[in-house]
C-alpha cells in the first residue's frame, strides 16, 4: 500500500470531496431547492470505455452514472436501477436486478464477488491508494495489472463513500470507497460488496442491501 496520508482538515476534506460528490448530487441539490424530488429516472447513464487488465473480464474505467474516473457517479441500493434521496430500509425495494445490465445493457454488467477478488489479488495487479492526480486530490485505489503485455493498464477506484439514509458516509474523517458485486449472500438481506480505506486495506464483505454504494461495471 501506498504512503499517502490523507490530511484531517476540514477544508481539505470539502476541497477534494466536493468535486467527487458534485456529479452525483447535483441533481438532488437542483431538487431540493425546488422544495420537490428529482427526477431519477430521466437520470442519463453514460457508458464508460473498457480497460483491459489481462484479467477474465475487462473493467471499465469509471463508475456508472459519470465517464470521469475519479467522479463517483450515481449510488445505488441492490438489486435497484435507480438512484434515490433516502438509502433507507424502509424505501428498499427488494428487487434483483442488474443495474449495468438493465440500464446499460449487454455485454456490460455488474462484477460478481469471484471478479472483485481476481481484481484486488496482488498477484495480479499492484494496488495502491492515492490521489487521482496532482491537478485532482481525490484519493482512491489506482489499481494497475502485473500481467505481462497489460503493464500500463490501470483504473482508479474513487473513494467516493456511502449513502445510509439521506447521508453520505466514510468522507468525513477516514474516506473509504464501496462498490458493489453482483454476488448475493446466503442470507437474502445481505449482498456482497468490496470496501477500501488508506488505514483498513481492501476486503470484500457482506452487508445490507438497502445501503447506497457506487457501481463499477465489467466488459466480458
Amino acid at each position: 500500500m501506498s504512503t499517502f496520508v490523507f490530511e484531517h482538515n476540514c477544508q481539505t476534506t470539502v476541497k477534494n470531496f466536493s468535486k467527487l460528490i458534485l456529479a452525483a448530487l447535483a441533481t438532488v441539490v437542483a431538487a431540493s431547492a425546488c422544495n420537490k424530488e428529482p427526477d431519477y429516472n430521466s437520470l442519463p447513464v453514460p457508458i464508460p470505455n473498457a480497460v483491459d487488465l489481462g484479467l477474465s473480464v475487462k473493467w471499465t474505467d469509471a463508475n456508472i452514472g459519470t465517464t470521469i474516473p475519479y467522479e463517483a457517479g450515481y449510488y445505488y441500493a441492490w438489486g435497484e436501477i435507480v438512484p434515490k434521496s433516502d438509502y433507507s430500509s424502509g424505501t428498499y425495494l427488494d428487487t434483483n436486478f442488474d443495474v449495468v445490465l438493465t440500464k446499460i445493457g449487454s455485454p456490460l454488467r455488474t462484477p460478481t464477488k469471484a471478479e472483485w477478488e481476481e481484481l484486488l489479488n496482488t498477484d495480479n495487479c499492484n494496488i495502491s491508494w492515492e490521489n487521482f492526480s496532482e491537478e485532482v486530490e481525490i484519493p482512491g485505489l489506482r489499481i494497475t495489472s502485473r500481467k505481462e503485455g497489460f503493464t500500463d493498464a490501470s483504473i482508479f477506484l474513487p473513494a467516493a463513500g456511502m449513502r445510509s439514509g439521506r447521508e453520505i458516509t466514510d468522507l468525513k474523517y477516514t474516506p473509504c470507497g464501496r462498490y458493489w458485486s453482483s454476488s448475493q449472500d446466503k442470507d437474502k438481506e445481505k449482498s456482497w460488496h468490496v470496501t477500501f480505506s488508506d488505514e483498513g486495506g481492501e476486503h470484500i464483505l457482506c452487508t445490507a442491501r438497502h445501503l447506497g454504494m457506487n457501481v463499477r461495471a465489467v466488459w466480458p
